[in-house]
């Protein structure tokens, strides 16, 4: 899991890190929930050093030709998507993006771009899964206008999706270096996105992950903080402080034998755990994590892979994201956004 963000959240390859930890981070406690204060993350800082990018670029082989298509959909009201998808070129209003992108789509005003090299069908795909996330019910409408706002509202300019082929491209790229930091972006690989879906023959789509990090950070939290932000003291903090068995601010040694969410990556702030923990409650909720073999494959992050089971077991989260009163995602995004005429 990753976040590009690089204010809110640190842009990394192989993981998600919430920028800085809560203020006694040098220690895991186990602790009730009723003694957790209220402490929020350092958002502010980030490493001086984010690698060195490779400098060679793809090979031809992984090129894509781009379309030669226009901003469509500029003109639309920002809470009505279009019915059909198309790519188009980067958009004359975000130039900050076009040494990296050629290609973009347009989701409730909403952005999503990609290289030449990552084919048409994985950006539509995207696109598809973010408007299905943003408008289940599929009426053409958002389902949330304040989660909408607060993504369209996003540091520096609306939230939005980057997609390469492959992560050497994302590293050659020299997108590390620009001046891209303030805004609120998630990253996606080609090699990742499964149209088609997910299955044993080809792994996770990774689309149905990323783009609800994007969605859940910059529009559920920010919309919603007391139940959703990503830090002490939310209902979704409080759900996953019992989940993993305790309130652990960094990874424990051992989880407890009772936990079911038991996150082991060392460079994974709280937040950044709050994150993890949102999707995968979410997703196995709505039967994205049972296909042959899935379950075994994720167990030892995360052991509740059924509806029943995570109803069963968390009813926190079950109770956050089913009887809260939001108008949340009721069914998997497929890729097939249809809304109604």
């Amino acid at each position: 899991m990753r976040h590009l963000t690089l204010v809110c959240v640190l842009w990394s390859l192989g993981a998600l890190f919430a920028c800085g930890e809560a203020t006694d981070a040098g220690s895991s406690t186990d602790v009730p929930v009723s003694d957790i204060a209220d402490v929020s993350p350092d958002t502010d800082t980030l490493p001086a050093d984010l690698g060195t990018a490779p400098e060679d670029g793809l090979p031809a082989t992984d090129a894509a030709i781009v379309e030669d298509m226009s901003h469509h959909d500029a003109d639309l009201p920002q809470d009505v998507s279009p019915v059909g998808f198309a790519v188009g070129e980067v958009p004359a209003d975000e130039p900050d993006f076009s040494p990296y992108f050629d290609k973009h789509v347009s989701v409730f005003g909403l952005n999503i771009f990609g290289t030449a090299a990552v084919p048409d069908e994985d950006i539509l795909h995207a696109a598809a899964v973010l408007a299905q996330y943003l408008d289940n019910d599929e009426d053409g409408v958002a389902d949330d206008p304040a989660i909408l706002s607060a993504l369209q509202g996003a540091s520096g300019g609306p939230a939005s999706m980057v997609m390469f082929a492959t992560e050497w491209e994302i590293e050659s790229s020299g997108i590390f270096d620009s001046n891209l930091g303030a805004r609120a972006l998630q990253d996606l690989y080609a090699t990742e996105t499964h149209p088609q879906g997910s299955g044993p023959a080809h792994g996770f789509d990774a689309t149905l992950e990323e783009v609800l990090h994007l969605v859940t950070h910059h529009g559920w939290a920010k919309a919603y903080p007391a139940d959703f932000a990503e830090e002490l003291g939310s209902t979704l903090a409080n759900a996953m402080d019992i989940a993993r068995g305790g309130q652990f601010i960094q990874i424990p040694d051992v989880y407890p034998e009772a936990a079911w969410y038991h996150y082991d990556d060392e460079t994974c702030s709280y937040g950044c755990m709050a994150t993890e923990y949102l999707y995968w409650a979410l997703t196995s909720l709505l039967g994205g994590q049972m296909y042959p073999g899935r379950c075994q494959e994720i167990d030892h992050e995360w052991e509740l892979c059924t509806p029943e089971a995570v109803q069963e077991q968390d009813t926190a989260i079950t109770a956050l994201l089913q009887d809260s009163g939001y108008v949340l995602p009721t069914v998997l995004p497929d890729g097939s956004y249809e809304p109604a005429p």
